[in-house]
């Protein structure tokens, strides 16, 4: 049913491993390189602030938001371009 929903040819469970397995490393980076973004990773996390800033703070640089996605007097650390 979904290798139709999903217009996937007739065999495709059956090739679906030996082609994952037959990546190379080499293929992984090349892909990455030209698929993914290379800046830094931003992360959001929605929490009372004082309940997270010690374990965000190991993570790096961030900035603290308030509701309103401006930045508080108290910010845990300022990060580059923040």
């Amino acid at each position: 049913m979904q290798q139709r929903l999903f217009g996937l040819p007739a065999d495709f469970w059956e090739r679906y491993r030996g082609e994952v397995e037959a990546i190379t490393p080499a293929a992984m980076q090349a892909t990455s390189k030209a698929l993914l973004v290379d800046q830094p990773l931003q992360l959001v996390v929605l929490g009372r602030a004082d309940n997270l800033e010690k374990e965000l703070a190991r993570r790096g640089p961030g900035v603290r938001h308030g509701p309103e996605a401006r930045a508080l007097s108290g910010a845990v650390r300022s990060g580059a371009g923040n």
